[in-house]
Parts: C-alpha cells; sequence; structure tokens
C-alpha cells in the first residue's frame, strides 16, 4: 500500500496537470481513470494551501467568438462552471465575481 506522502504527492502532481488541463474536474478524473470524490476531496485540499492572486487569466478560445453585437458574455471558470451574461456586464462586477 502506498504511503501517505506518496499518495499526496501522487494527487499533487494531478490537481497541477488538471490546472493546466482546461477542462472540468469531472472529465479530467475520467480520463485520468480516477475516483471523481477523490479527486475533489484533494483539489479542495491544494487550493486552500495555495495563496489567492486576486486575479485569474482570461482566455479567449477564438478572435471569432468577440461579438460585442451579440451582447453576451460567457466567463468559464477552470472547474468548469459558467458564467452567462445576456448583455455586457460591467467590468468591476466581472472582477469581483471571479475573485
Amino acid at each position: 500500500m502506498a504511503t501517505n506522502t506518496k499518495v499526496s504527492d501522487q494527487m499533487r502532481e494531478l490537481y497541477q496537470l488538471w490546472q493546466q488541463s482546461g477542462i472540468s474536474k469531472k472529465e479530467f478524473s475520467l480520463r485520468q481513470n480516477i475516483n471523481y470524490q477523490k479527486f475533489i476531496y484533494w483539489c479542495g485540499k491544494y487550493r486552500t494551501e495555495e495563496p489567492g492572486t486576486g486575479f485569474v487569466p482570461l482566455k479567449v478560445s477564438s478572435p471569432d467568438e468577440i461579438n460585442p453585437a451579440a451582447g453576451n458574455m460567457e466567463v468559464v471558470f477552470p472547474s468548469g462552471a459558467k458564467v452567462i451574461f445576456h448583455g455586457m456586464a460591467d467590468p468591476s462586477f466581472v472582477k469581483q465575481l471571479v475573485s
């Protein structure tokens, strides 16, 4: 049986890979063939150890997706959660939301 330190190191590595992947925790768990609930536990553990920066990177998937005439805005978090604004949102509100 693996030691607690070894398991912790393995899960930290998976957590870091997930952060870089841009996919949801559920999808990552499926792809890595790990128990989803166990992965959620470890993500919570490691998230509380990280200092907050106050900002999250904004990635635009494609310049073609920017359409001010459409009037909608969508924020997709690394966890896969989405917030859809029907209309343009005030930037200070969005900053407060993602902080």
